[in-house]
């Protein structure tokens, strides 16, 4: 299953993307350089950036200030800022050192690109579409990680939070989850 995202007018593309959860840094680097369609937004991005558009990535990261479980591992923001130069990412990630749902109040409600990979509690999972969701413009996209067996907390919240929201269509379902706002 290939999934292909159209732009018509680079223009037109919102400006934020929010990363919630960069997990010690591999998170956006990792996603944005591995993952073939994110990889495709960063591409968009440095299109952007040539066209003198500034499109910031907004990762949202405890760091520290998490404890580490099973399945979240806790972040180092030093390897962070370590692992963004290495991978030429300082000039468009910008890190929000927080809690998601602390930082929720001063992101703006004008994200363009919504990437979920924090927590893997229901409880948490379910906060962080509800916080973050309705920020995403008209034409957005969101991208929630890890939907599998191996999270029923990440499956059970997305599937709940989709089946009664006509203003996002799926347009994959996986290991990952991508939705789009219609309206």
């Amino acid at each position: 299953d290939e999934l292909r995202i159209r732009v018509k007018d680079p223009a037109t593309i919102p400006a934020v993307r929010a990363y919630i959860n960069t997990l010690k840094g591999k998170g956006v680097a990792e996603t944005l350089s591995e993952v073939d369609f994110v990889n495709k937004l960063l591409q968009i991005n440095r299109m952007l950036t040539l066209l003198g558009h500034h499109v910031p990535i907004l990762s949202i990261d405890p760091f520290e200030r998490a404890q580490a479980e099973p399945g979240n591992p806790q972040g180092h923001y030093g390897v962070y800022l370590d692992r963004i130069a290495r991978e030429r990412l300082g000039e468009v990630c910008m890190p929000l050192v927080a809690f998601s749902q602390d930082a929720a109040p001063v992101v703006p409600d004008t994200v363009g690109v919504l990437i979920v990979d924090g927590a893997h509690h229901y409880e948490q999972v379910e906060k962080d579409l509800a916080l973050y969701a309705p920020k995403v413009l008209a034409g957005g996209l969101i991208f929630i990680d890890d939907y599998g067996p191996l999270y029923p907390g990440v499956v059970r919240a997305t599937d709940e939070y989709f089946a009664d929201r006509p203003a996002f269509r799926i347009l994959h379902k996986t290991y990952f989850v991508v939705a789009q706002r219609t309206a």
